[in-house]
C-alpha cells in the first residue's frame, strides 16, 4: 500500500464527511483540524493493522454510530475473530456463545479479555468504534477486539474461570447457552422471518431480529388475521435494522391512517451560496451591513460552516389507512434495538400506539453514505439526522422505554425472561 493510497482513503473520508454529516453544530470538533492532524498519522503508520486502526479512529472521532469505517473483510479474516459472542444484561457483558470446548463459559459474567478489565477493554474499543454512556455493543467488541490482541494465546476470564483461546479462522460452529424463557406453554405460529407464539389468553408474541426483508410483515398479518389475538408483544431487544421502509409495514398493522415518527434534516447546499458564505465568512458585520441586503447572509455562511439544512417530518401510512389489529400492544427494547429498528420504535412511540418496556435503545439512526477507498475497506458517514416527533433528542442516548424492565444475570441462568414475562403481565 503506498503513501499516496492511504492518504487518497484518509482524503475521501474527511471530504464526504464534509458534505453530508449532519451533525457538525452539535460536535465539539475541528474537523478540517483533525484531518490535518491524520495526514500526519497516516504518513506515519507502520503498517496495514496501524493504518486501518488510524482511519477507524478518524471517522469514530464523530461519534455517531452509523458513521465509521471498516476494513477489507478478505484482511479481517485472515486476521481472525473471537471464539465466543458477547450478551449483554444489567450487570454487564457476559458469554453468551463460544466454541467447543468452552462450553464451561457459558452465561459467565466476562471480568477480563486479553489480560484487559471490561472497564479498560470499553475505553480501548471505543476509539474505534461507536459508544453510548459507556456501553459498546457486542458486535462493535468482536469487530475491534481482534484487531488489539497481540500474540498467539489469549485469556478470557468470567466469574466461572478461565478460558484460553486462539483467535479462530473460518466459519467453526458456536455453542450458544438455550433462550430464556417464561415457563408456560405457547403455539409456534410457523414463520421463516420471524418468532412467532401465541401464549395463553390470545397474545401474539412476535420477535424480529432484522429489517433486510418485507416477509416478516406478512407473516405477522397472518397471525394477526389467523386467530382470536386479544394482545400483542413485539420483540425488537435484537433487531439490527435494515430498511425502514419494512419497518413501517410492520407499524401499518397496528397503526391507523397517516403517521410519523421523527423530525429529521439532512444538509443542502448549492455552489453559488457556499462561495458567497466563503467570502461573508471573512467580512465583520458592518461590512455586510454595508452591502445594503443581508438577506440569505446567514444562510450562505451556515453552508460554509456546514450547518444548513432541509428540516421535515417523514411521513408512513395513508389517510384513511385501516390498521389489523386495534388492541393493545407492547414493544420490548434494549441496547440492542438499532437504525431501522428504532426507527420503528419511534413510530409506536410517537403515535402512542403500544407501551414501551424495556432498557433505552442504542441511540444511532440515519442513512449511512457508503464510501469506498482505493486501498480497500469501506467508510460510513451519517446523512440524516434525527429527533422524536416531539422534539426528544435520542442519537447517542436511545429511546427511552415507558416501562424500565432489565435482564439480569441470575435471570438468564434461571432461564427466565423476565422483561418478557412483565409483558405478558401487563397485557393480561
Amino acid at each position: 500500500m503506498t503513501q499516496r493510497e492511504k492518504i487518497t482513503a484518509l482524503s475521501l473520508l474527511w471530504r464526504r464527511a464534509c458534505e453530508v454529516f449532519p451533525y457538525f453544530d452539535r460536535v465539539e470538533l475541528d474537523w478540517d483540524g483533525a484531518y490535518g492532524a491524520y495526514l500526519d498519522k497516516v504518513a506515519a503508520a507502520g503498517d496495514d493493522l496501524d493504518f486501518w486502526l488510524t482511519l477507524m479512529e478518524f471517522m469514530n472521532l464523530l461519534g455517531d454510530g452509523h458513521t465509521g469505517f471498516t476494513p477489507p473483510m478478505a484482511w479481517r479474516r485472515e486476521r481472525g475473530a473471537l471464539p465466543f459472542k458477547l450478551g449483554y444484561c444489567r450487570e454487564g457483558y457476559y458469554v453468551r456463545s463460544i466454541e467447543k470446548g468452552g462450553e464451561g463459559q457459558l452465561l459467565g459474567l466476562v471480568r477480563k479479555i486479553g489480560g484487559r478489565d471490561m472497564g479498560k477493554l470499553l475505553r480501548e474499543v471505543s476509539r474505534y468504534a461507536y459508544s453510548v454512556e459507556g456501553y459498546v455493543s457486542p458486535s462493535g467488541i468482536s469487530s475491534v477486539l481482534p484487531l488489539l490482541l497481540t500474540g498467539e494465546e489469549h485469556e478470557l476470564e468470567t466469574d466461572l474461570g478461565v478460558y484460553r483461546f486462539h483467535l479462530r479462522h473460518g466459519d467453526a460452529e458456536l455453542i450458544s447457552s438455550p433462550p430464556p424463557g417464561v415457563g408456560e406453554r405457547f403455539e409456534t405460529i410457523p414463520s421463516e422471518r420471524a418468532d412467532l407464539r401465541l401464549y395463553g389468553g390470545g397474545v401474539l408474541y412476535v420477535k424480529i431480529d432484522d429489517l433486510l426483508r418485507p416477509e416478516a410483515s406478512e407473516s405477522v398479518e397472518a397471525a394477526l388475521q389467523g386467530g382470536n389475538i386479544c394482545g400483542v408483544i413485539l420483540d425488537l431487544r435484537e433487531n439490527v435494522g435494515g430498511m425502514t421502509a419494512y419497518g413501517a409495514r410492520i407499524a401499518e398493522l397496528f397503526i391507523d391512517g397517516e403517521f410519523h415518527s421523527c423530525q429529521k434534516r439532512t444538509r443542502i447546499m448549492e455552489g453559488v451560496d457556499l462561495a458567497s458564505g466563503s467570502q461573508f465568512a471573512q467580512m465583520s458585520p458592518e461590512e455586510i451591513r454595508a452591502l445594503g441586503s443581508e438577506e440569505g447572509v446567514e444562510d450562505a455562511i451556515n453552508q460554509w460552516n456546514m450547518r444548513h439544512f432541509r428540516h421535515y417530518t417523514d411521513s408512513f401510512g395513508a389517510p384513511g389507512h385501516r390498521s389489523v389489529f386495534s388492541g393493545p400492544c407492547v414493544l420490548l427494547t434494549s441496547r440492542g434495538t438499532v437504525s431501522a429498528a428504532e426507527d420503528l420504535t419511534a413510530m409506536f412511540k410517537s403515535s402512542r400506539r403500544a407501551k414501551l418496556l424495556g432498557t433505552p435503545t442504542y441511540g444511532s439512526t440515519g442513512t449511512p453514505l457508503l464510501q469506498p477507498v482505493p486501498c480497500g475497506g469501506t467508510g460510513r458517514v451519517c446523512s440524516v439526522a434525527y429527533k422524536l416527533l416531539d422534539g426528544t433528542e435520542f442519537i447517542r442516548r436511545g429511546i427511552l422505554p415507558d416501562v424500565p424492565a432489565e435482564t439480569t444475570i441470575a435471570d438468564l441462568r434461571q432461564g427466565v425472561d423476565a422483561p418478557l414475562l412483565a409483558s405478558l403481565s401487563i397485557l393480561r
